[in-house]
């Protein structure tokens, strides 16, 4: 029979994480309990003033929502990781206050970034050094489908026909670029 819930979507940060949230919309249980997101983890240093709460991670929701979660059916997308690191920067590069957050300059060459993103590899609050594989291969949240960001669209629809899953668009909503 069908699945007629999407249950839960893993954000990996610039890898259509808002796109794949506004297609699930309230089908994605990170969606629906946004309000206790919030008040759990809005005073979590890498949920201040860039990333919201549903960006939760697989560990974060084990931990918060206990075994159940792993009973739901999960994606992610996934980036190469170059153009990850370059959407990144240019997401970051000027945002107010984004720098001062790690202690870096909120304007800087992409060498610069990239050292940054080196230099905190370590810090688990700076999130584009958080390996985007964490989210595929937690360990601890299995991920039921994971997308690529490079063919996105046809593992979307892919993905809708092999898991029987309607009531969700066929058509991603993006306003970057054209998935096809």
């Amino acid at each position: 029979f069908p699945v007629t819930i999407l249950a839960v979507l893993f954000r990996n940060p610039k890898a259509a994480s808002s796109s794949l949230a506004s297609a699930c919309s309230t089908r994605n249980l990170f969606a629906q309990k946004q309000e206790f997101l919030d008040q759990i983890l809005s005073k979590d240093k890498k949920y201040q003033g860039v990333f919201a709460t549903s960006h939760i991670t697989p560990e974060e929701s084990y931990r918060l929502f206990g075994r159940g979660i792993l009973s739901l059916f999960s994606i992610c997308c996934v980036r190469n990781p170059y153009e990850r690191a370059v959407s990144q920067f240019a997401f970051s590069n000027g945002k107010k206050g984004w720098g001062s957050m790690y202690g870096l300059p909120d304007y800087g060459t992409f060498k610069e970034f990239c050292e940054a993103i080196y230099k905190l590899r370590k810090n688990p609050y700076f999130w584009p050094a958080i390996p985007q594989v964490t989210y595929s291969h937690s360990g601890i949240v299995p991920i039921k489908c994971t997308l690529r960001f490079e063919t996105l669209q046809k593992n979307w629809s892919d993905m809708l026909k092999n898991y029987n899953i309607q009531g969700l668009p066929d058509k991603l909503p993006c306003a970057y670029r054209d998935w096809e």
